[in-house]
């Protein structure tokens, strides 16, 4: 089998694993905390932020693996969680006032953990693979340096900014998961204390 045939393989290999991990998301979440919030939110986001999206099925490509997960695939709403926890937590400091969240993203990384799944399998696929790919560099959403991540672990990044009259956030949270599998299971924590620095971060300006 000639090279362009084995990469073939691999991409159509790799394109499936994604879609296999490309399942939704469900937070814990109580609708009666939002009753009695006294302040407005406004989703300022970019309409594409919303709608999510996967950088590349090409296993070659600095954007492989990366998905940003779209609003869809969250339940419930990632502006409800942010309105609740602010709620509980910076309620009468946001009393009468308008936040604008201008970034809620979570980005979803699984190039290493994939590419070295692949690789480490005997024969065609693990042979084309091996040290193959570009690496995602800072210019792109989800992407870490590899002293944070030194085991090449799946990861998830939120990044979240906004603000509340002259009172800003500004969080990007970075966290590995154990295997692709867990990710599911972990994503309400991760979410949380992206929710919590954001709420540090106000507690000091309001």
């Amino acid at each position: 089998m000639n090279i362009g045939n084995r990469k073939i393989i691999i991409v159509v290999v790799m394109s499936m694993l994604i879609s296999a991990c490309a399942s939704g998301y469900v937070l814990p979440f109580d609708a009666s905390e939002l009753v009695g919030t006294q302040f407005t939110v406004v989703d300022n986001r970019p309409e594409q932020e919303k709608l999510g999206g996967s950088g590349s099925s090409n296993i070659w490509s600095c954007e492989y693996a990366i998905r940003d997960i779209a609003d869809s695939r969250i339940t419930p709403p990632r502006i409800d969680l942010l309105k609740s926890r602010f709620h509980k937590q910076l309620g009468e400091k946001l009393k009468g006032k308008t936040v604008t969240v201008d970034r809620f993203k979570v980005v979803r990384n699984m190039q290493a953990a994939l590419r070295r799944g692949v690789g480490a399998s005997k024969g065609i696929l693990g042979d084309a693979i091996s040290g193959a790919g570009c690496i995602a560099g800072p210019e792109i959403d989800g992407s870490y340096a590899i002293a944070d991540n030194p085991e090449s672990l799946p990861s998830v990044t939120i990044i979240l900014s906004g603000k509340v009259g002259t009172a800003t956030f500004s969080v990007r949270h970075f966290e590995t998961v154990k295997s692709i599998d867990e990710i599911a299971n972990v994503m309400p924590q991760i979410v949380d204390r992206a929710l919590t620095k954001a709420v540090s971060q106000l507690q000091n300006q309001l």
